[in-house]
């Protein structure tokens, strides 16, 4: 009984530090586009890029800790250099569809 009022307890707390965290992310993004002038689009994928290629970067920092760097190369060679690159990419064609568009 104790262990499943903890565990209720845990999931609670967690909730509660994701609605808080997702809004002051969502608040930081805001204030990105203010910035520099991104477009909401632009600045989402940044974002998005960010956020997937962190658990890759902790899986990295620990195998090397732990003495198996082949993991680390693994995931950082498969992983956050296709997040990175795909990103550019969808960014490069967005922009040059937007540069190249003409309003009426």
């Amino acid at each position: 009984m104790i262990e499943l009022v903890s565990q209720l307890l845990i999931l609670a707390v967690s909730l509660i530090a994701l609605a808080l965290f997702s809004h002051f992310a969502i608040g930081s993004i805001e204030r990105l586009i203010e910035l520099t002038g991104l477009s909401e689009a632009s600045a989402g994928f940044v974002f998005l890029a960010v956020m997937t290629s962190t658990p890759e970067i902790f899986v990295a920092l620990f195998s090397v800790r732990q003495g198996t760097p082949g993991i680390s190369i693994g995931d950082i060679i498969g992983s956050n250099v296709f997040n990175v690159g795909a990103v550019l990419g969808i960014l490069g064609m967005l922009g040059y569809l937007k540069m190249c568009s003409t309003e009426l």
